[in-house]
C-alpha cells in the first residue's frame, strides 16, 4: 500500500503543490531532528528509561526502553560521550512511486520504532489510506443492512482556545471529556430523544448513525521559535459524522452548524469561541458531486502531529526545544487519539475481525483481510482503483533523486518491450515487471478468495451482518484489472474533464496496464526479494558515506608444487576502518551496520564478511553490486490465493459474538 505526498499545501498564505521529493526531503529531516530531541530528552532528564531485571520483568516503568534507546543511539551514530555525530542511518535508501509521483513508500528504511516517529507514521499512513477506503464503504452497507439507503456524511471540526506550555495535557483531557459529550448527546438524540438533535433538510429531525473523532496537536511555530509559553499548544478535532439524511447547513434560525456550536460553546463555557474556528461541511467529491467519505475518512484518520512538523525543531536540541518536545510526546502516550461510535464503530470490528482470522490445525494464523481489502462490494463503484508502483527513486547526500519528468516518461503507456528490457536502469524506464509485483505485493498476496459453502453462522445480529457484507463481496480476480482499466477509459471520456484529471486518469491507466502486463508474466509462485537487494545497497551507501577502507595485513600462505612445499607471502582484509576511526571504534561501528543490515532475527552476524566486501567495492568501483542480478536473489513467496480453508474459516466464523 501507498503513501500520498503530493499534496497542497500553504505557504505565506499562498497555496503551492508539495512534491514528492520535497515530502520525502521533510521526512527524513524531521525524523532525524525527532530522534535527537528523544537522546536530548533522556539526557537532560526529561524521559526516563524503563528498567527491568534479568528476567525482563519491568522493575521501574519508563518513557522508552532500554532497546527503544540503544536504537535510537545506533541511528544517531551517538558516541560514549553523548555527542550526536549527526544521523545517516535513519533515511530510507529509496522509494517507489506511481508514474504521476503523487503516492510512494519506502524500498527499504530503518526506524527507532519509537511510537509516532515521522517515518513509523508515514509507514502506517499508507495502511490508513487503504483501510480508509475499506472503511468508508463497510460503513455504507452497513447502514444499508440497517434500512438507510442513502447515509450523508458530513466533516466537523471542533476547536479550543489555545493552551499554554505546561497544560496540554489537561487541555487535551478536557477536549477528550467534552467531545465524548457531544458524541453522546447525539446518540441520545437519536435513541430517546433526550439529547442534541439536528434538523434535516425535509422538516424532520435527523438521526445519528456514527461517527470516527480524530484529535490533533499542533503547535504555533512563531511562539515556539520565540519561546513564548502562553498559548503554544493548540489541540483540535476533526470528527467524520454520519446521518440518515441531509442537514440543514444554511445560516438561520433552523440551522444543524448553529446547533452544533452552540451546544459547543456550552460544553465549553468557560472560554470564548471563535464561530471561524468551527466548521462543518458535507463530504463530497466536487468533480462528481456525489458523497466521498473515503478521503474524510482519511483526514479524520490522520496523525495526532503531523509527520513533518519536527522539521520546526532545532538541528540541535536546546532546553526549550526538548521541553516542548517531552510535553508533546508525554500527553499523546498512552492516549486513543482515534475513537469512532455507532457504525463507525461496528466498521472497525468487522475489520478487527478479518484481520485476527484463526489458527489452523497446523497452528498457523489465517485470515482473509488481504482479501476483502483487495476486493470491492457488489454496488461499489469501480473508482477504488489502488496506486500502482512503477518507478523508483534514490536517496543521494539524504536528498530524494526524482529530476526527471515521471508524468511524461512514457508517450505510449503500451510500450512495455522497453520496461522489461534488463539493462534498463531504473530511472529511466520504470521497473521491471518482476520489481513491479513485488512493490505491490500487498494488492496481490493472499487477495484471491471465494467464500466457502456450508458455513455455519452464529445466530446474532453482528454474525448475520458479517455474512451479508461477505456474500455482497466481490474478491480479486485478474479481471479486476480490467476493470479497473474499463473505468479509468471511462473517466478520459468524461466531458469537460479538467487538464489536470486527464493527466492524473493518464497516468493511473498507465501504470494498470503495466501491472497488468507484469501479472502475465507471473508464474503464480514467488518474485525476487527486492527488498535483500536494497537493504544491501543501503548498507554500501552507509559504508560509502562513512569513506569505509579495507585495512590488510601480511599473512604466509603454504601450498605445494611438484611434490614440494612452499610458502609465499600474502594479505588479507584485516578490518574495515571508517572515517579516520582507530581499529576499535571502527569494529564498533562496523558492528552497528551489520546488526541493522546483515542480521535476520536468527543470525547472529558480528562484522562484514569478505565476500561482502568484496561485493561493495565493485559497487564502489562503479560495477553493479551481485544483488543487483534479479536472479541472484532469494525469491519471496506471492501465493495469490489466501490460505483461509473451510475449516479455519468455520474457527473465525464461530468467534463472533
Amino acid at each position: 500500500m501507498t503513501v500520498h505526498v503530493h499534496k497542497k499545501v500553504k505557504k505565506n498564505g499562498k497555496t503551492r503543490t508539495q512534491s514528492m521529493s520535497s515530502k520525502w526531503n521533510n521526512i527524513t529531516k524531521s525524523e532525524r531532528k525527532f530522534n535527537k530531541h528523544w537522546l536530548a530528552g533522556v539526557d537532560m532528564g526529561y524521559f526516563k528509561i524503563t528498567v527491568t531485571d534479568d528476567t525482563g520483568k519491568i522493575i521501574e516503568k519508563g518513557d522508552l526502553s532500554e532497546n527503544q534507546y540503544d536504537m535510537l543511539k545506533d541511528l544517531m551514530l551517538v558516541d560514549e560521550d553523548h555527542n550526536h555525530n549527526g544521523a545517516v542511518l535513519c533515511e530510507p535508501y529509496g522509494i517507489y512511486s506511481n508514474s504521476e509521483g503523487t503516492a510512494s513508500k519506502p524500498t527499504f528504511y530503518l526506524t527507532s520504532k519509537m511510537a509516532h516517529s515521522p517515518l513509523r507514521e508515514i509507514s502506517e499512513s499508507s495502511k490508513r489510506v487503504s483501510e480508509g477506503r475499506l472503511m468508508a464503504q463497510t460503513v455504507l452497507e452497513m447502514a444499508r443492512y440497517r434500512g438507510v439507503d442513502k447515509p450523508q456524511a458530513y466533516f466537523l471540526t471542533l476547536t479550543v482556545p489555545n493552551c499554554d506550555k505546561d497544560g496540554l495535557d489537561s487541555a487535551l483531557s478536557d477536549l477528550f471529556k467534552n467531545v465524548s459529550a457531544v458524541m453522546k448527546a447525539l446518540k441520545d438524540g437519536t435513541r430517546n430523544h433526550n439529547g442534541l438533535r439536528l434538523p434535516a433538510l425535509n422538516g424532520k429531525m435527523a438521526n445519528f448513525l456514527g461517527s470516527m473523532a480524530s484529535f490533533e496537536i499542533t503547535v504555533n511555530l512563531v511562539k515556539m521559535r520565540n519561546h513564548e509559553s502562553d498559548g503554544l499548544y493548540h489541540p483540535h478535532c476533526h470528527i467524520l459524522l454520519l446521518f440518515d439524511r441531509p442537514l440543514v447547513l444554511v445560516q438561520g434560525p433552523i440551522s444543524a452548524s448553529l446547533a452544533m456550536f452552540n451546544y459547543w460553546q456550552k460544553k465549553n463555557s468557560s472560554s470564548w469561541l471563535s464561530g471561524q474556528a468551527f466548521d462543518l461541511e458535507p463530504c463530497y467529491d466536487k468533480d462528481t458531486g456525489t458523497m466521498n467519505m473515503a478521503d474524510a475518512i482519511n483526514e479524520a484518520s490522520k496523525y495526532a502531529v503531523k509527520p513533518d512538523f519536527y522539521t520546526r525543531f532545532p538541528s540541535e536540541p536546546d532546553d526549550w526545544s526538548v521541553s516542548v518536545f517531552a510535553e508533546l510526546m508525554k500527553a499523546i502516550k498512552g492516549r486513543k487519539m482515534k475513537r469512532p461510535t455507532g457504525v463507525f464503530y461496528e466498521a472497525q470490528g468487522y475489520i478487527s475481525w478479518l484481520k485476527k482470522g484463526a489458527k489452523s490445525k497446523d497452528g498457523s494464523w489465517h485470515n482473509i483481510f488481504s482479501a476483502v481489502l483487495s476486493g470491492h462490494y457488489i454496488d461499489e463503484d469501480d473508482n477504488r482503483v489502488p496506486d500502482i508502483l512503477t518507478h523508483a527513486y534514490k536517496f543521494e547526500h539524504g536528498r530524494l533523486n526524482d529530476s526527471h519528468d515521471a508524468k511524461t516518461e512514457w508517450a505510449d503507456p503500451t510500450d512495455f518491450q522497453s520496461m522489461f528490457n534488463g539493462g534498463t536502469p531504473a530511472k529511466q524506464a520504470g521497473l521491471s515487471a518482476q520489481e513491479i509485483l513485488y512493490a505491490n505485493s500487498s494488492i496481490l498476496k493472499h487477495s484471491m478468495w471465494t467464500l466457502p459453502d456450508g458455513i455455519n453462522w452464529p445466530d446474532n445480529d453482528k454474525a448475520q451482518m458479517y455474512k451479508w457484507l461477505l456474500e455482497r463481496t466481490e474478491f480479486f480476480n485478474l479481471a479486476t484489472v480490467d476493470n479497473w482499466i474499463s473505468y479509468l477509459k471511462k473517466q478520459l471520456n468524461r466531458k469537460n474533464l479538467s487538464e489536470d484529471d486527464s493527466k492524473h486518469y493518464q497516468c493511473q491507466l498507465s501504470d494498470v496496464k503495466r501491472f497488468k502486463a507484469s501479472l502475465s508474466s507471473f508464474d503464480g509462485e514467488s518474485v525476487p526479494d527486492f527488498g535483500e537487494q536494497y537493504r544491501r545497497l543501503a548498507l554500501y551507501d552507509q559504508m560509502k558515506r562513512h569513506r569505509a577502507k579495507g585495512v590488510y595485513k601480511k599473512i604466509t600462505v603454504g601450498g605445494r608444487r611438484n611434490g614440494e612445499l612452499y610458502t609465499y607471502q600474502a594479505t588479507e582484509l584485516d578490518y574495515i576502518e571508517f572515517d579516520g576511526l582507530d581499529r576499535d571504534a571502527s569494529r564498533k561501528f562496523e558492528q552497528v551496520l551489520t546488526r541493522h543490515y546483515l542480521s535476520g532475527p536468527l543470525d547472529d552476524v558480528q562484522f562484514i564478511s569478505s565476500d561482502v566486501w568484496k561485493d561493495y567495492c565493485m559497487y564502489r568501483w562503479g560495477f553493479k553490486s551481485e544483488l543487483e542480478d534479479e536472479d541472484k536473489l532469494s525469491r519471496l513467496s506471492l501465493d495469490l490465493w489466501s490460505d483461509m480453508d473451510h475449516d479455519t474459516f468455520q474457527k473465525a466464523v464461530n468467534s463472533i459474538h
